[in-house]
């Protein structure tokens, strides 16, 4: 039997401890969320997907998503980008990648 681990992203907030699921991985193959970093204006989370967790898959980038801060549906900003912080640097109200 496979068990299937399936991870998310939160955002607790410590004032009054509320915890807010910002994103949860849809499989093991799509990955858990990694190098999570907020817009600099704070109304979004970005972050990219590590599918199976392998350096070799990562090598050739992942896909960079964004969620909204308050929770939301992600949408894809870019499917393949090598990972943070080289290739992603914040530029002003926003990123370059």
């Amino acid at each position: 039997m496979r068990t299937l681990l399936v991870l998310g992203l939160s955002l607790f907030a410590v004032h009054h401890g509320q915890k807010t699921l910002l994103y949860r991985s849809a499989s093991d193959a799509v990955g858990p969320p990694v190098h999570a970093q907020f817009s600099p204006d704070r109304k979004w989370v970005l972050f990219q997907t590590d599918g199976y967790e392998s350096s070799s898959i990562a090598a050739d980038g992942l896909p960079l998503l964004a969620v909204p801060a308050g929770g939301g549906k992600a949408i894809t900003v870019e499917q393949d980008v090598l990972t943070w912080p080289d290739f992603i640097q914040r530029c002003g109200n926003g990123f370059v990648v």
